[in-house]
């Protein structure tokens, strides 16, 4: 009985080293790498720099003149032409909004506000016989501002795609001057229409990766569209009192529309 009590211990025992061997030549399980986190919820702020440019080939003008012993007399051709397209301009401003996220899903608002310096003027010759008027259209936005819903979806965690649109406001230059020559007197004659602060609608689409948890930088573009359109119709006497030739001016210059295209950079508060 005690020899083969002997012969188990002795067989535990070389088990048990047979094992602790086997155990300490498994690879050790490596750590897990942490996560990165990117949580879009929350408000934001920051600033942009960008180009635009100006939608506008349908800005015309005309004028006939009408002669004859009794007004409104006899119609002569009509004088009409277009004005040219304007350029482009650059602009800079600010952001601010608010992000909410489901999942793979961004949902937001957002409004921004922009400012140029850019003035763009076009100029039309129309000329019936020893009568000329020229025309000068100057363009421009002087400001402009937009409140807008987002909607988006992130590819991965740090990249967002998103759509854009919503309500638009701006100072535009739409100003159409008129300086009349004719054979008559009490030329020559000067007609002015001016531009205002519009309001209007923008629709757009964008990107944006963060940079860091706190830092993302954002591509953008918006189309917006502001409800300044001028439309004059004016009809001089040339010989006040005398009632022998008139002219009839109009000017067409439609709302301003325009393409812009922006990079932002925004700083995330509350980000985990």
């Amino acid at each position: 009985m005690q020899r083969q009590t002997k012969l188990l211990l002795c067989c535990t025992a070389i088990c048990g080293v047979s094992f602790s061997a086997s155990a300490a030549d498994l690879p050790l399980k490596a750590p897990p790498v942490p996560v990165e986190v990117y949580a879009w919820s929350g408000f934001y702020v920051g600033g942009h720099v960008g180009g635009a440019w100006l939608n506008d080939t349908d800005a015309n003008a005309s004028f006939q003149q009408f002669f004859g012993p009794v007004l409104p007399g006899t119609p002569q051709p009509v004088q009409t032409g277009t004005f040219g397209n304007t350029g482009g301009f650059l602009f800079g401003g600010a952001q601010a909004g608010y992000n909410w996220q489901f999942g793979n899903f961004v949902a937001g608002l957002e409004a921004d506000l922009s400012g140029s310096g850019s003035r763009q003027n076009r100029t039309l010759n129309l000329t019936d016989g020893i009568s000329t008027d020229v025309v000068t259209n100057t363009r421009a936005m002087d400001w402009f501002g937009t409140v807008r819903g987002r909607i988006g979806y992130l590819f991965v965690p740090r990249l967002l795609g998103y759509v854009t649109g919503g309500f638009a406001y701006g100072h535009t230059q739409n100003d159409v001057n008129q300086l009349i020559t004719v054979p008559f007197p009490g030329g020559p004659y000067v007609l002015n229409s001016s531009g205002r602060t519009a309001t209007g609608w923008t629709a757009g689409t964008g990107i944006e990766y963060m940079i860091t948890r706190q830092w993302s930088l954002k591509g953008e573009y918006q189309y917006i569209n502001l409800n300044d359109g001028l439309a004059t119709t004016n009809t001089i006497q040339f010989n006040p009192g005398k009632g022998i030739a008139q002219g009839v001016f109009t000017t067409q210059s439609n709302d301003t529309k325009a393409h812009t295209v922006q990079v932002g950079l925004n700083y995330h508060f509350w980000a985990p």
